[in-house]
């Protein structure tokens, strides 16, 4: 597929795959339906963080998947804050090791009570020790314009 496809034509083929009805990935587990659409639509599979076509950067999952989309991660500002939060918030994982992995909701408090609230300009995540930590919107100005709904397993 070209890089440089138009988001029209993106659209059409994106229609046209939908029409045609249910696919088999051709990856197990949640990986599979990214990988199958990018073979779909002629897309070399790549690790890269640029857009998959053009501007676009595609997500794919499956309807019922409780799983999540990664849209973005950006290290909050100002700059070292990620340390200072990783060491008033590790935990041992599963492994005996240090780790800190979390995801931040707006409407709920995950298990290191962080939350996302949005002041003036920016994404700040708040958390019980005030650490200030933040991220300027503009940050995500480039990351994502909307999803587009495709069915392909069932």
């Amino acid at each position: 597929m070209d890089k440089n496809l138009s988001l029209q034509k993106l659209k059409i083929q994106l229609e046209q795959i939908k029409s045609d009805g249910f696919v088999k990935t051709h990856r197990a587990h949640d990986t599979g339906i990214g990988k199958t659409l990018e073979d779909l639509l002629g897309i070399k599979e790549n690790n890269l963080n640029l857009p998959d076509v053009g501007d676009v950067e595609l997500k794919a999952k499956r309807i019922d998947s409780g799983s999540m989309l990664t849209i973005a991660t950006k290290s909050p500002e100002p700059k070292g804050v990620n340390k200072i939060l990783y060491e008033k918030y590790k935990y041992i994982d599963k492994d005996g090791k240090y780790s800190l992995h979390c995801t931040v909701c707006g409407s709920k408090l995950n298990p290191q009570s962080f939350k996302v609230a949005f002041e003036k300009d920016r994404l700040v995540l708040k958390n019980k020790s005030r650490i200030q930590a933040y991220w300027l919107i503009s940050v995500f100005d480039n990351v994502c314009t909307g999803p587009i709904k495709l069915d392909t397993e069932k």
